[in-house]
């Protein structure tokens, strides 16, 4: 099956393809059994081709590596294999690499492999392979939080240590943003201006209307 759905971005699909059997190998299951077992070692064995491609990937593979001679040139490299993760939000995929005349399977097939199935089921790249860095691709990086400022209304019987807990935001975040230099001294009614997300570059103020800020209200702790 190649094909799971047709839907426009961002909508609900408007065809979902279900998987049909259309033929069944002539092949008893005792005989897939060793076939399978094969494709496991050739990943997980210490002894396997693949194995050293595929240490400390946390999704099952069975796979198989091949390097094709083609002299005078470098050999064809290919990996082909499936993933056995069971996963109840991605169906498990099979994929074939094969690179023309590159080299070693396992060197340049296999790595090509499991960056797929790295993107495929986790949706990011930890790190590189040193052609990757070559040819300009990047890490994933961690996504950088951007400081969102709340209006707050202090209310009887709250401190700022006690804003602070129930927002999640350092002290100090709080007396800077609000120019407060004596925290023992507030008052009830009085507007605070909470940086969530740490303090932005320019300290806003509360002149003018609280609509340029998000109001947030007092939130329950």
């Amino acid at each position: 099956q190649l094909v799971r759905s047709i839907a426009a971005p961002g909508e609900e699909p408007i065809y979902t393809f279900e998987p049909e059997v259309v033929g069944k190998l002539p092949i008893s299951e005792e005989t897939l059994d060793v076939l399978r077992e094969g494709l496991w070692q050739v990943v997980n064995s210490s002894s396997g081709t693949a194995n050293w491609r595929f240490r400390q990937l946390d999704i099952p593979i069975f796979g198989k590596t091949g390097t094709a001679e083609d002299h005078p040139r470098l050999p064809h490299a290919w990996f082909i294999g499936f993933t056995n993760a069971k996963s109840e939000e991605l169906p498990d995929i099979a994929i074939a690499v094969v690179l023309d005349n590159r080299g070693e399977g396992s060197e340049w097939a296999a790595p090509i492999f499991r960056r797929v199935v790295e993107v495929y089921f986790h949706s990011q790249i930890d790190t590189l392979y040193p052609w990757e860095s070559a040819i300009g691709l990047t890490s994933t990086p961690e996504p950088t939080i951007t400081p969102t400022p709340a209006a707050h209304v202090v209310q009887a019987g709250e401190s700022i240590a006690s804003i602070a807990l129930v927002y999640g935001v350092p002290i100090d975040d709080i007396l800077v943003m609000n120019g407060i230099e004596n925290p023992d001294v507030l008052s009830v009614g009085q507007d605070l201006i909470i940086p969530l997300g740490g303090l932005p570059d320019l300290t806003p103020t509360l002149e003018g209307s609280q609509e340029d800020f998000i109001q947030e209200g007092t939130p329950e702790p």
